[in-house]
């Protein structure tokens, strides 16, 4: 039985950033309304970054509420990737479908500046005490009586990632626990590598959550 996994997080917070995403549209709408022989005016990425992503992702990257994802020292294409799936509305969940589609008036500009903005930043903080043995091994080894084979073959050895494979070292535990529970959710249409049991999944997380850089 796979228990579904419900997002929450502060709506004031999330209404506010939807709202900056709307202001900032309309700006570059009446920003664009311009002679003809001038290109349209969007907001750059940064600002994007500074005045809507920062409500609920935190300025550089390193939020704080443990639904949320940190994105500080992301990989730039899996950002990249990320962002024009939102502008697409594709794969959105529950959580996704409510306030990304805010954003699906970015630009391949604003993807690009964004995306290269939060992977610049100092990489995502380490969380969490003691060791994690277990989930260390099965995120090195995966699970060979399950035919799951270890994250660490497509992540690295230190789960920074690579290219379009996300960075997962100093990731909030919740967040990705409750990732991996949605992927299982959607057996036969993901890889097996992330068919994890409940328990695994959360060793797995609190483990990556403690290998991020020092605080």
């Amino acid at each position: 039985m796979v228990t579904r996994v419900v997002f929450k997080a502060p709506m004031p917070m999330l209404l506010r950033a939807c709202w900056q995403v709307s202001g900032l549209c309309s700006a570059a709408i009446l920003l664009s309304c311009t002679p003809a022989e001038q290109p349209p005016i969007s907001p750059p990425g940064a600002l994007v970054a500074d005045e809507v992503c920062s409500f609920c992702h935190g300025v550089t990257g390193q939020s704080i509420a443990q639904e949320v994802p940190k994105l500080a020292g992301q990989q730039k294409a899996y950002l990249t990737k990320q962002l024009t799936r939102f502008r697409g509305h594709e794969h959105l969940g529950e959580f996704s479908a409510r306030y990304m589609r805010q954003f699906a008036q970015l630009t391949d500009g604003q993807i690009d500046e964004l995306s290269e903005y939060f992977s610049e930043q100092p990489p995502m903080t380490a969380q969490g005490d003691g060791e994690h043995t277990v989930g260390e091994a099965i995120y090195r080894s995966g699970l060979p009586n399950m035919s799951v084979p270890g994250c660490a073959s497509c992540h690295g050895a230190q789960a920074q990632g690579s290219g379009s494979i996300p960075r997962l070292a100093g990731q909030h535990a919740r967040y990705l626990s409750q990732r991996l529970e949605v992927l299982a959710a959607a057996q036969g249409s993901v890889s097996s590598s992330h068919l994890l049991p409940p328990a695994a999944a959360e060793m797995v997380a609190l483990y990556l959550a403690s290998l991020g850089a020092n605080k």
